[in-house]
C-alpha cells in the first residue's frame, strides 16, 4: 500500500486482479492491506465478470482511503 501512496497519492486505490481463483489466505491478505481484489475465475456472481468488476470499482469510488 505504501507504494500506491508514494506513486499515486492518497487518492489512489490498489487493485489486485487475477485470472485464477484466489485462495482465502491471499484474499485475507489483500483485505488486511486495504487492497481491492477481484478474480475473473470466481463464480460467485450471476452477472458477467466485467459488470461485477465495474460494480466493485463503483462501490469503492467514493470511499476515503485510510491514512
Amino acid at each position: 500500500m505504501k507504494m500506491v501512496k508514494n506513486y499515486g497519492g492518497m487518492g489512489c486505490k490498489a487493485l489486485f486482479l487475477t485470472k485464477e481463483v484466489m485462495r482465502p489466505e491471499a484474499k485475507e491478505k489483500c483485505n488486511d492491506s486495504g487492497i481491492l481484489s477481484f478474480s475473473l475465475a470466481s463464480s460467485s456472481s450471476i452477472l458477467p465478470k466485467d459488470k461485477s468488476l465495474y460494480m466493485l470499482l463503483e462501490s469503492e469510488l467514493f470511499n476515503i482511503n485510510s491514512k
